[in-house]
C-alpha cells in the first residue's frame, strides 16, 4: 500500500490519529474518519475494489 503524502495530511493529523489506550489498543472515536485512493489504483482495481486506505490505521 503507498505511504500517504505527509505534506498535506500531515497538518490535520490531530484530527484523524487515534489516541492511545489500554492494553496496547487504538481508541479512534474522537478521530474524523480520512480515506485516500490514487488513480492509478482505481484504474487497476475499480471503485469497488481494495483502493481504499484509512489515515491513521495499519493496512491488514
Amino acid at each position: 500500500m503507498p505511504a500517504p503524502d505527509e505534506e498535506g495530511p500531515g497538518l490535520s493529523r490531530d484530527r484523524w490519529v487515534g489516541r492511545r489506550a489500554l492494553k496496547g489498543c487504538t481508541d479512534y472515536g474522537s478521530a474524523v474518519s480520512v480515506f485516500a485512493t490514487t488513480l492509478n489504483r482505481l484504474r487497476t482495481h475499480g471503485p469497488l475494489g481494495r483502493v481504499w486506505w484509512r489515515y491513521g490505521h495499519q493496512p491488514r
